[in-house]
């Protein structure tokens, strides 16, 4: 069972909710109709139990899609309301069995979404609807089935019921704002990963400076006198670099006599990866929601293809988590990534990775983002990788970048 996630966004670009997508076979991207009572089942054990809801989600509520049959078992009562999201399945036929449960539900304080709702449809064509309308919460309209006057046309029609809608597989920043200004309330799709290009903003001084420091961290022998100049020239990473050592546990082994000493007690993979992170931070604290997100899936991506590197023995772990870290960097600071490319000290297998080239560090980059999608292909998504191990360098990235925040 394998389980990522997709952010859902309200109209001020917060992330407001996690839709848990889950798949199991190697051709198709959902269930069958007759896998569907296990899949949400192993599903929402999976999520709850075996990785962590937490992990996750973050803390905010979840979007699962519910079959008819669990609808109606004793299996929703286990889950707190407030965690959970209950998405009925477009092939859910509407019945008064489904009405009364959807009234008990929504007594338990659960919030109930319709998925892929359209006009005309065969199983909304009953007079049943407009009973059920008054016990759902959010209707979902797939951008991908419907046309914009069906969009419409739906929103004018079912407004009168106080639902919110939620526009879902929104791909592009184009339909995203089109979803905005027909009067969506919620947002869901890979829109804020689309490069959104308008007056772009220049990276700062500090963001470069971190990053002449990562280059020369980066080579096979950096010059230790070199890296300790660049620390000691800034009181903050100073501060910093000596926080890290005394939470590592040496304050009692060592006394501190110099920054060199430091550099060397840390090593320079640590302050590299240390680095990595420091710099992004600085996004970070003028960031808006939607852009902490891409920071978040960015450290996630990062993480991920350093562990799918190292698990397979490939050299120089960091150079591909810096591959995994900057593939959303164009979106982030709103300019082309060419230009961008040009600007950071990263070397040219990396450079030409972000820019759309083909070389194993595109490779390691392609294969979380259809992790991160849920995407496979084949049981080996690398030939010296097996697809649970994969899945595991996806979780576990997803858990480091949860606690860094934290932290």
């Amino acid at each position: 069972m394998f389980v990522a996630r997709q952010p859902i966004f309200n109209r001020k670009e917060q992330v407001v909710s996690y839709e848990l997508l889950y798949r199991d076979s190697e051709k198709t991207n959902t269930y069958s109709a007759e896998d569907g009572d296990q899949a949400t089942t192993d599903l929402m054990i999976n999520s709850f139990l075996n990785i962590g809801i937490e992990t996750l989600t973050e803390g905010k509520r979840c979007y699962i899609n519910f079959t008819e049959s669990l609808l109606s078992s004793d299996l929703l009562t286990y889950f707190d309301p407030h965690q959970l999201v209950i998405e009925i399945l477009e092939n859910v036929p509407i019945t008064p069995a489904l009405i009364m449960r959807c009234k008990q539900l929504k007594k338990w304080g659960y919030t109930i979404a319709l998925d892929d709702f359209f006009l005309n449809g065969t199983h909304y064509s009953n007079k049943l609807l407009e009973e059920l309308l008054y016990c759902i919460d959010i209707l979902k309209i797939d951008f991908l089935k419907t046309t914009t006057q069906e969009r419409r046309d739906i929103l004018n029609t079912y407004k009168k019921y106080r639902l919110r809608f939620l526009a879902e597989k929104v791909e592009t920043r184009r339909e995203y704002e089109e979803a905005l200004e027909a009067g969506f309330h919620l947002f869901q799709g890979y829109f804020f990963s689309e490069p959104h290009v308008i007056s772009g903003r220049a990276l700062s001084t500090s963001f470069h400076a971190y990053h002449q420091l990562l280059n020369e961290l980066s080579k096979d022998q950096p010059n230790i006198q070199t890296v300790t100049h660049f620390i000691e020239s800034d009181l903050s990473l100073s501060y910093q670099l000596l926080k890290m050592l005394n939470s590592g546990g040496m304050r009692r082994l060592y006394q501190i006599k110099s920054i060199r000493q430091a550099i060397i007690l840390l090593g320079f993979n640590e302050i590299r990866r240390w680095i990595f992170i420091l710099s992004f931070k600085e996004l970070n604290v003028q960031a808006n929601s939607s852009q902490k997100e891409i920071i978040k899936m960015s450290f996630i991506r990062a993480k991920t293809c350093e562990l799918i590197a190292s698990r397979t023995k490939r050299e120089h772990p960091a150079s591909y988590m810096l591959t995994g870290m900057f593939s959303l960097i164009d979106t982030l600071v709103r300019a082309d990534i060419t230009e961008l490319v040009k600007e950071l000290p990263l070397s040219d297998e990396v450079g030409e990775a972000l820019l759309g080239y083909e070389n194993d560090y595109s490779f390691v980059l392609g294969v979380a983002k259809r992790i991160e999608r849920n995407e496979w292909d084949d049981e080996m998504l690398d030939g010296n990788l097996p697809k649970q191990e994969a899945y595991s360098c996806y979780i576990e990235a997803i858990e480091w970048c949860h606690k860094m925040f934290e932290s």
